[in-house]
């Protein structure tokens, strides 16, 4: 399915189909090693499938919903497709109320990326959604959420964090600024000092 989400557009199913994890990763022609990040309806379901320790709490606590994306430890059984070889999930709780329903519907995480083919720009508009990508999705059985107008857009992408012991780090600039974390006394580490 592909629904709006504060960011731009999302491609997604629920993370517990793997065949549709598969095809989702087809659709987009993305290459198998890249994890698909998932999204919650909110911290509690987080803390389900992945290690939350007080900094990373306090993260969410500050910017969830909202467009932040954290990479955490996964607990238990995940499919592979949607943690790396860490063994970290990319989590967020979105700010957009119709992305959050999506993941309260379907009662388990479901994959939230971009919908576009892998290295194309994303959708911030139902106008800007690639053609041949929908005619693709269409002919797997997929559907289209056109948006609601009530969403707020922010021009990038989420932030992604990781973290380092004590200390959160950027992974990927994006609609939550550094000073934005900082100001909120999460501390981060300087990319030049790694």
């Amino acid at each position: 399915m592909v629904y709006p989400t504060e960011t731009f557009f999302a491609v997604g199913c629920r993370s517990d189909a793997p065949e549709a994890v598969a095809l989702i990763g087809a659709l987009k022609c993305r290459l198998p090693e890249k994890p698909f990040p998932l999204i919650v309806p909110d911290l509690a379901r987080a803390e389900r499938i992945a290690d939350f320790g007080e900094l990373h709490r306090r993260v969410a606590e500050n910017f969830w919903p909202g467009p932040l994306t954290m990479l955490l430890r996964a607990r238990g059984y995940l499919d592979p497709r949607l943690k790396n070889g860490q063994n970290k999930v990319a989590l967020r709780v979105p700010a957009s109320t119709v992305a959050r329903g999506l993941a309260e519907a379907c009662g388990v995480p479901i994959i939230s990326t971009s919908a576009n083919f892998s290295g194309s720009p994303p959708a911030a508009t139902f106008g800007e959604l690639n053609l041949k990508f929908l005619e693709n999705l269409r002919r797997i059985g997929g559907a289209v959420l056109r948006e609601s107008g009530e969403e707020k857009r922010f021009k990038l992408p989420s932030t992604i964090v990781g973290f380092e012991e004590s200390a959160a780090k950027i992974l990927r600039d994006g609609a939550i600024s550094r000073s934005s974390l900082e100001a909120k006394g999460i501390p981060i580490i300087d990319p030049e000092k790694l």
